[in-house]
């Protein structure tokens, strides 16, 4: 049989539909990509990252979302080693300091962490590069037509046909998309995922301060902070991010942002038992759906009757490891079938 007639014979590579430009919706996308799969992704943001996302603000920088990371797993240890000789990540010796239960300030203990070069969102953004990426499209529902996945935008506009559409964005988004089109919908009902407020800080001389953040033990108001300066190849000029423990920010995540911040800049310096001067810039960020309150088990999930995927990093905890691992294993799980 010549070549040409036994092309015709070649079942074409699934057309899929990821939503969800962070770290999960970009892994999977990444892996079926460099498998030959057909893959769009859809983010309702105007770029990749999701909470790996960085606010620029001359001069300061600040990862306002995750702000490092750990390598525990085989898989994503082998991936880091080939991102960090590619240059997109480097490790960071952050030297940390806790405040304990009863307010005491223990000594501060090195921490092997991960951050992106030259900031967190170029991770993500490098394993984006060539993969087709529509920006600013918050899609609203899925609608099934012979077989095919369609997908409907906030702006009225229907995208598709799609083989396979795979949902890469928190639990409670992903539910209210998926609710009455798969009982996956009731699989991700039983997760939550609660809010935390993070206070970027920006001074114009240094704090004189010799560690690189704060862990909190059952601080009222705090969870950590970091000195996003610290951080290889970052701009020099003093730089924090404080964030806040969960039950505070669940308390408070429809409160006055004006109140809160100064509450939590007050509350870091008095941790600290420290005069600090007035920053020259402050502003709190709120993300909605942060952490898991707990992992929901499986790595991923499928409906095989309906062709639809669901991945992040609350399947199997929080963070950019957990988010990384549920991608891939969704993208092994659809190219193993």
């Amino acid at each position: 049989m010549n070549a040409s007639a036994s092309s015709r014979h070649v079942r074409p590579a699934p057309n899929v539909a990821i939503i969800g430009a962070g770290m999960a919706g970009i892994s999977c996308a990444r892996a079926l990509h460099e498998r030959g799969w057909r893959v769009r992704v859809f983010d309702k943001a105007r770029g990749v990252g999701g909470r790996m996302s960085t606010r620029r603000l001359t001069p300061w920088h600040f990862d306002h979302g995750a702000p490092a990371f750990e390598a525990q797993d085989p898989l994503f240890r082998q991936a880091l080693g080939r991102w960090a000789r590619e240059g997109f990540v480097r490790p960071w010796h952050a030297r940390l300091a806790k405040v304990d239960a009863e307010g005491d300030i223990q000594e501060a203990e090195d921490e092997n962490l991960w951050v992106g070069i030259p900031r967190m969102s170029a991770l993500v953004r490098s394993l984006a590069s060539g993969l087709e990426i529509e920006y600013e499209q918050r899609i609203t529902a899925l609608v099934r037509q012979q077989e095919q996945w369609y997908l409907d935008t906030a702006e009225g506009e229907r995208r598709g046909p799609y083989d396979i559409v795979v949902s890469a964005i928190p639990a409670e988004q992903a539910e209210a998309l998926l609710r009455g089109t798969s009982e996956l919908a009731e699989r991700v009902a039983t997760q939550s995922l609660v809010p935390c407020f993070a206070l970027l800080l920006g001074y114009e001389g240094s704090l004189d301060l010799e560690w690189d953040g704060v862990k909190y033990q059952a601080h009222p108001l705090l969870s950590r902070a970091y000195r996003n300066s610290a951080k290889p190849l970052r701009p020099a000029e003093e730089a924090w991010v404080l964030y806040a423990n969960a039950a505070w920010s669940a308390e408070h995540e429809e409160s006055n942002p004006e109140r809160l911040g100064p509450l939590l800049l007050e509350s870091f310096a008095a941790s600290l038992r420290l005069q600090l001067p007035t920053p020259a810039y402050l502003s709190l960020h709120r993300w909605r759906f942060s952490q898991a309150t707990q992992a929901l088990g499986p790595s991923c999930l499928f409906d095989y009757e309906q062709n639809l995927g669901v991945c992040g990093d609350w399947c199997l905890g929080s963070g950019v490891e957990s988010a990384f691992l549920s991608g891939s294993a969704m993208a092994q799980q659809l190219v193993s079938d």
